[in-house]
Parts: C-alpha cells; sequence; structure tokens
C-alpha cells in the first residue's frame, strides 16, 4: 500500500507484490483501480528523519503490514460513515425540500380551487344574468314580430302590448335594453309606414282597376267589330265557294279562270279580314292578358269573341280549301281534255286509212315523224303482239301511249348501243396514242443516254484539273449558258 498525492488531493496506491521492498511499477491507483503506468517508485539515497528505515526481520514487515492494513480498513470505514452520513444529510435536505415543494403545491392546488369556485361562480351570476336578459330580449321581440305581421285593425292592441311590456321587462334587458328600446320604435315606425302604404296601394290599385276595366272595353269594342267585319268577309266567300263547290258548273277554261280570280279576291278579303283580327290579339296581347283580369261581366265577353274568330278562320280554312280543290280539279279536266284532244288529233294525223287502227306501216311512220326513230320489224312485231289487238291489225287510239312507251324503251336501248360503240372506239383510239406516245419515249430515252456518255467523255479531262480550276470553269460555263 502507497498513499501518493495526485492533484491535491491524497489517494491510495497498491501494488500486489509480496516482496521485502516496494516494486517499481505495477501499482493501482486508486487501490480499486486500473494500473497507472505512469507512476513509478525509485530508491533514494537516504530517507527523511523520523521515517521508517527498514525491517529488522519479516515478523517486524507482516506486523507492519498488518498495522496498515487495520489503519486502511479503519479509513475505509471512516470513509464510508462519512458518506453515510452525507447521504442522510443529503436526503434530509431532499426530503425538506419535498415536504415544502408538496406544501408549496398544497397552498397553490387550494388557491386554484378558491379562484375556480369564484370563477364558477361569477359565471353562474353572470349567466343567470344573461339567462334574464335573454329572456326578457325574447320577449319583447316576439311581440316586436307581432307588430311587424299584425293587419291595422290590431295594431293598436298589440302597440299598447308591446309598450307595456318595454316598462316592464326592459331594465333586465342589461346592456340590450337602449337596442331593444330603438327596436320597439323602429318596429312601431315600420308598422304605421307599412300600413300607410298598404292604403296608397289600395287606392293606386282601384285606380288600375278602373283604367283597367275601361282598356278592356275599348279593347272589346274595337275587337268586337274587327270580328264582325271578318265573319262578313268570310260569309261572301262561302256564297262565292258554295256555287262552285256542289254544281260542279267549271265546264270552260274562260269560267275556270273567272271563279278563280273572283275567289281569290274574296278570299284574300276574308284573310285579310281574319288576319286583322290575330294581329290586333297579339299587337294588344298585354291588353288581353289584362282583360282576363277584369270583373267577370267584361271577362266573358272576351272569350265568345275570340271563339267566333277561330270559327271564322276554320271556315276560311274549310270554304277556302273546298274551292280551291274545285277549282283544281277543273284545271286538272280541262288539262286532261287537252291531252285527250291533242292524241286524237294526233292518232288522225297518222291513221291514212281511217280505220281508227295505226297498222305496221302507219306505226313506223308515227315513230319516224315524232321521234326521228326507225322501227325494225322485230319491234313491229313485238309492238302488234302486245297492243295490236286480239288479231294484230293495228294499235286503237287508247293504246297508242303504251305503244310510244315500248317505241321510247327501244329508242333509248339503241342510244346506248351508240353510246357503246363510241365508248370502244375511243377506247382504240387511247391504246394507239399510248403505243405511239411509247415510241417516242423510248427514242428521247437513247438520245438521252447518248448525250449522256458524249457528256462524261468531255468531262474526262477537266476531272484530273485542280479544284479550284474546276470551279472557275464551272463558274466560265454558267455565264456562258447565260448567253446561250
Amino acid at each position: 500500500w502507497f498513499g501518493p498525492k495526485v492533484g491535491g488531493d491524497q489517494v491510495w496506491a497498491y501494488s500486489p507484490d509480496r516482496g521485502v521492498s516496494p516494486p517499481a511499477s505495477q501499482w493501482k491507483i486508486p487501490y480499486d483501480g486500473p494500473v497507472d503506468a505512469t507512476f513509478t517508485v525509485s530508491s533514494s539515497g537516504g530517507q527523511a528523519g523520523g521515517q521508517h528505515q527498514g525491517y529488522n526481520s519479516a515478523e517486524d514487515w507482516r506486523r507492519n503490514q498488518a498495522d496498515g492494513e487495520r489503519q486502511r480498513q479503519e479509513a475505509r470505514r471512516q470513509e464510508e460513515e462519512r458518506r453515510r452520513q452525507e447521504e442522510m444529510q443529503r436526503r434530509r435536505y431532499e426530503e425538506e425540500q419535498e415536504r415544502k415543494r408538496q406544501e408549496e403545491r398544497r397552498r397553490q392546488q387550494e388557491e386554484l380551487q378558491r379562484q375556480h369556485r369564484e370563477e364558477q361562480e361569477r359565471r353562474r351570476q353572470e349567466d343567470e344574468r344573461r339567462r334574464q336578459e335573454q329572456t326578457a330580449v325574447l320577449k319583447i321581440r316576439n311581440i316586436i314580430q307581432r307588430v311587424r305581421s299584425v293587419e291595422e285593425d290590431g295594431f293598436p292592441a298589440v302597440r299598447s302590448e308591446l309598450e307595456g311590456t318595454m316598462a316592464q321587462e326592459g331594465w333586465r334587458c342589461g346592456s340590450y335594453q337602449s337596442k331593444m328600446g330603438e327596436e320597439v320604435q323602429q318596429a312601431i315606425q315600420q308598422a304605421t309606414e307599412r300600413f300607410q302604404r298598404a292604403a296608397e296601394q289600395r287606392a293606386e290599385e282601384e285606380r288600375k282597376r278602373k283604367e283597367r276595366e275601361e282598356l278592356v272595353a275599348a279593347l272589346l269594342q274595337e275587337l268586337s267589330g274587327l270580328v264582325g267585319s271578318a265573319e262578313a268577309k268570310v260569309e261572301a266567300l262561302k256564297a262565292k265557294a258554295e256555287p262552285l263547290i256542289e254544281k260542279d258548273g267549271l265546264t270552260t277554261e274562260a269560267a275556270v279562270k273567272q271563279a278563280h280570280a273572283e275567289v281569290n279576291a274574296t278570299k284574300g278579303d276574308a284573310h285579310a279580314g281574319c288576319r286583322a283580327c290575330t294581329d290586333f290579339l297579339i299587337s294588344k296581347q298585354k291588353d288581353v292578358e289584362e282583360a282576363k283580369k277584369a270583373p267577370e261581366d267584361l271577362r266573358i265577353q272576351l272569350v265568345p269573341l275570340q271563339r267566333r274568330i277561330h270559327e271564322a278562320i276554320r271556315e276560311l280554312a274549310v270554304k277556302g280549301g273546298a274551292v280551291e280543290a274545285a277549282i283544281l280539279k277543273a284545271q286538272r279536266k280541262q288539262k286532261a281534255t287537252k291531252l285527250t284532244e291533242k292524241r286524237a288529233t294526233l292518232f288522225t294525223k297518222y291513221d291514212k286509212d281511217k280505220d281508227g287502227l295505226l297498222n305496221r306501216d302507219e306505226i313506223t311512220s308515227y315513230a319516224k315523224g315524232e321521234f326521228n326513230f326507225t322501227v325494225s320489224d322485230a319491234l313491229l312485231t313485238r309492238i302488234m303482239k302486245l297492243h295490236g289487238g286480239k288479231d294484230g291489225n293495228g294499235v286503237a287510239q287508247e293504246l297508242l301511249q303504251r305503244a310510244k312507251v315500248v317505241i321510247g324503251v327501244a329508242r333509248e336501248e339503241e342510244m346506248c348501243r351508240v353510246r357503246k360503240e363510241r365508248a370502244k372506239q375511243r377506247l382504240i383510239e387511247i391504246a394507239a396514242k399510248k403505243v405511239e406516245l411509247q415510241q417516242k419515249i423510248a427514242e428521247v430515252t437513247q438520245a438521252v443516254e447518248a448525250n449522256a456518255a458524249i457528256v462524261d467523255e468531255a468531262e474526262g479531262p477537266v476531272r484530273g484539273l485542280p479544284e479550284d480550276l474546276q470551279r472557275t470553269l464551272t463558274g466560265s460555263l454558267a455565264e456562258a449558258e447565260k448567253f446561250v
């Protein structure tokens, strides 16, 4: 064992060596620490006075070692006792501090609880005050709402109730008292103004009602005149149309034209009269809508007038259509008569023997004269077979149209054949032209190939010249080509 001073503090050093003299190294500093390789012990020539000069025997050394061990154990015990006392003092100090902290926390918690109770009481009082305010405000506003919707005859009673409630409950409104006073005054003023506006509106509606009745009366009077005029014109059209429809007396072309002109004039007048009624209703649509809101005695006069207008328009359409159909029928009849007469004249023209039939020679003359078409024997045979009667002697007048159709089909077939022949001839000409062009292209190709060989032969000596000289010659050649 050894007690050196390290950094101003004395510590115990220990070596497990059991030799007589202390070893020079391998000391543990402190005694329970690791070996300190930097600590060495060396012998000096002499020792200080009063220090131990050596041991007389091994027994003395052992006693000395035992005493040293007891001293070390005592020192350790004292050190442990000191540490234990210090630990106990530290713990007592910490316990005291913890007690003070707990006491402080308890005091703070009690203070917080007290403040919380005071805050809850304050909030309860505030909630109670607010509840009373809201109750009073709601009570007053309910009556204000009634004031805003009450009729004029019930307004005085509701106003008295509102003023009495405001006098009783106004002080409970707290901070809303002044605002509620303003709302009460505003509600009373608005109700008064509303009643004034209602009175003015009723007066205005009465004035508009009278104006509307006057307007509707004038409208009905004017419309009645237009409807009467339209009905009279439609009746005139019916008077003109009924003889033409019922008697079918249009036998001549002049009568058809005259009837058509007269009916068109009368129909135009009737149409103009009905159109005047409808235009009047359209232009006065706003007034007509107002008439529907008029009193019943005026409103019921409008419906019959509208019904009469629709009836007049329907009669115009029916009679006008019927007379137009009668005239169209007469015109078609006149046209058919003319066509029949024309066909009879044509048939008589080619019926040379006047037997009422067109024989083979007469059919040939008919086709040549009318269509410039020569009828073949096969076609004549076919016509006679189809339309020449049982004996095939000739075509009667009523069958001439069918024979005309057969001739027309034959004409079309002949024209198709001619067109095909022309197209075939055209293809032959195009093929010949193509062969001629191919020959010319071959000759031109041979000439170009021959010229290319001559050009290559001429350019051969130039390719061996320097590039700058080639460019010069090329530029000169280009300049020369401009003047060629």
